[in-house]
């Protein structure tokens, strides 16, 4: 074959291949149209070939004006403020926050690909109600969408769902000698123990407890396990008792864990140097100080920050209070970087306006020199 003729065939496999494509393009439409004109099901509320023949964005578009309408778009705010997503029953599903509401929907009904795109569809395709809230600012905002978590608990909500739930830590050294350590988030039963927290993550203060019981065994004589509960008989949680622990040791996780500072690491540091059953087993006693330090970094630090820049004093930080806590600090620390963008723009526009004023070739240098 010449290479005329071959340069020919692949030109007619070119427009064909693109004719082709362009027909995928208008039967796609074609079902995009009829799927929007198409009577809604009375059962399930949804129009004849939303799903099954309308895929990516053009579906989600579908879904979207089929349940809330095509118009709702254009009677959304664009203020900051809250939005609830309602099944048929009229019980929340989701509730979300958003600086921009208008911006905020219209993602819900643009949504396509990825993990945030199929969150939304999914979210739109149970839904059969959708009301807003209008709120002063992003903090507000943010806010009360906590508050709507914590008093409707939608199914679809993970974070600030579960406030109740958040842990605390507790010491107590007994008269006896006997030092006791508790994890617990009914702060209510652990009654004589010294409370630190509370902790947002239970996974990760959980892990920490476990590696911080795992080494003060190697400092102390753990007590048996009845007799550590016989001790609390109201306390519904984890207790570990040790005899024969440092009593300044003990004392001083109460300061680690209040966020005076990680020194105390140190300090348990080189007691488990002084023991032989410690040293027996470094890659062990390293990988539970490790997780220790990611505690105190993680949590410990977060909150005793939060508890200084608010200026708040209650200690420990009851749980329902330390979601809007965070959310306080972080407000605080959007407007101090706007600040710092806004004063580094100000000082850009002010440069560009002094080189715009300079003659042609005149530099600062020279413009000194001829002011002389």
């Amino acid at each position: 074959m010449s290479g005329a003729a071959w340069g020919l065939d692949r030109c007619r496999v070119g427009m064909f291949d693109s004719r082709a494509m362009a027909r995928r393009f208008l039967f796609r439409n074609e079902h995009v149209r009829r799927a929007s004109d198409a009577p809604a099901s009375p059962r399930t509320g949804r129009r004849q070939g939303e799903v099954l023949r309308v895929r990516g964005g053009a579906a989600a578009v579908v879904r979207f004006d089929a349940r809330f309408g095509a118009g709702l778009l254009a009677t959304v705010p664009t203020a900051p403020g809250t939005y609830i997503f309602r099944n048929a029953e009229g019980e929340a599903l989701y509730v979300g926050k958003a600086r921009n509401l208008r911006a905020r929907l219209r993602q819900y009904r643009q949504a396509s690909g990825g993990r945030r795109g199929l969150r939304m569809r999914g979210i739109v395709a149970e839904a059969a109600g959708l009301a807003w809230e209008v709120a002063e600012t992003e903090l507000a905002a943010e806010l009360r969408e906590l508050a709507l978590i914590q008093q409707l608990r939608p199914p679809l909500n993970i974070v600030g769902a579960h406030a109740a739930g958040y842990p605390f830590w507790g010491v107590r050294i007994g008269a006896d000698g006997v030092v006791a350590f508790c994890h617990v988030a009914a702060a209510e039963t652990a009654k004589g123990f010294a409370l630190h927290g509370a902790w947002r993550s239970r996974g990760r203060s959980l892990a920490a407890f476990s590696a911080l019981m795992r080494l003060l065994a190697l400092l102390g004589h753990p007590e048996p396990a009845r007799r550590a509960r016989a001790s609390a008989p109201e306390l519904r949680g984890r207790i570990v008792a040790f005899r024969q622990l440092s009593v300044a040791l003990a004392a001083g996780a109460g300061a680690f864990l209040r966020g005076d500072g990680d020194a105390w690491l140190g300090d348990l540091c080189l007691a488990l140097l002084e023991r032989a059953s410690a040293r027996r087993r470094p890659e062990e006693v390293q990988a539970d100080l490790a997780l220790l330090r990611r505690f105190w970094r993680d949590e410990v630090a977060v909150l005793r920050q939060a508890c200084e820049a608010t200026g708040f004093s209650a200690w420990p930080v009851p749980q329902e209070a330390r979601d809007p806590l965070l959310l306080r600090v972080r407000a605080s620390n959007r407007a101090a970087d706007g600040e710092v963008e806004r004063g580094a723009r100000t000082r850009a526009a002010r440069s560009r306006r002094a080189r715009a004023r300079r003659p042609h070739g005149q530099g600062p240098l020279r413009a000194r020199r001829r002011s002389r």
